[in-house]
């Protein structure tokens, strides 16, 4: 049941979409830089529960479903977008640091900050056996994101952290694939960015980094369906980086705060569209959508 507190904050969310009267879906949508979607006007809000707060990672599931997990319990959400709920709750594995998923099919993929991925299968139950799959990354390269990359079939593991694994010192951002026929992980980043080429690329075209470094440290990743190219999202630092499958920046994207409070995931639905999950931070939990703009 909804406390009083957070019954009055989402009423007060209500209201504060804007001094705009119409909806979402009737304002104009203009595409943000080179992405085919207006970063500044989601085309819908859904507000999370109580138990969502810290919500703080997605994965599309079925359609009409968003599967959610929060960095505290070792449960899953599956999300109905439809019926504007929670419409399951499956526990796989004892509370916890956990910062994303991805389902692969009735798979599922959750992985803790520490570097352990949890897998598990969906079946009816409420709680489900998981088996945890060990990985050379540790609570010092701090896991925010995976997903699975269409191309290679591999998951793909963004570090928030530190970048090299051990006693490898890597300066900037990494991005791991782990191989899911060998269940290993490749010691060599399948991505990585440095703080120059983030620098290079942001500072001459966005008109607000006025500071001297650009700060950026990924809470997600997800791969468009569309044209496979690499989407990593940054509460720390505000930015939708947007990667070519070189590795090199095709656009990066400024966040506004009223838009994206604190954003931790970040999934597609297979027809384009692009969701983002933002924590609490105190307040409710939330997913916006935005459409794909053809």
């Amino acid at each position: 049941m909804m406390s009083s507190k957070n019954y009055i904050l989402l009423v007060l969310a209500f209201l504060s979409l804007g001094c705009d009267t119409r909806s979402l879906k009737e304002i104009p949508k203009v595409p943000s830089g080179k992405l085919r979607y207006d970063i500044k006007h989601p085309s819908q809000k859904f507000f999370m529960p109580d138990e969502l707060e810290e919500i703080s990672g997605i994965t599309y599931y079925k359609p009409g479903q968003i599967m959610c997990v929060q960095d505290e319990e070792g449960k899953v959400f599956l999300y109905n977008l439809n019926e504007r709920k929670v419409s399951r709750r499956i526990r796989f594995a004892k509370d916890g640091d956990y910062e994303d998923l991805v389902s692969v099919g009735e798979e599922i993929y959750v992985a803790k900050s520490n570097g352990t991925l949890h897998h598990f299968v969906v079946t009816d139950d409420k709680m489900v056996n998981d088996d945890e799959l060990d990985t050379p990354l540790t609570e010092d390269n701090d896991i925010e994101g995976i997903c699975l990359d269409p191309v290679t079939q591999q998951l793909w593991i963004a570090c928030k952290g530190d970048a090299g694994i051990k006693t490898d010192s890597l300066k900037g951002r990494a991005v791991y694939a782990y191989d899911l026929q060998s269940n290993t992980l490749n010691p060599k980043p399948v991505i990585f960015l440095t703080s120059e080429d983030l620098e290079s690329f942001v500072k001459p075209n966005l008109k607000q980094t006025k500071k001297k470094k650009v700060s950026f440290k990924p809470s997600a990743i997800a791969v468009s369906p569309l044209d496979k190219r690499i989407y990593l999202l940054a509460a720390t630092g505000n930015l939708l980086v947007v990667l070519n499958r070189d590795g090199s920046i095709y656009e990066a994207i400024p966040l506004s705060p009223k838009v994206f409070r604190q954003p931790e995931g970040l999934c597609f639905s297979p027809e384009g569209d692009m969701f983002i999950a933002s924590e609490g931070d105190g307040e409710v939990g939330y997913i916006v959508r935005f459409e794909y703009l053809k």
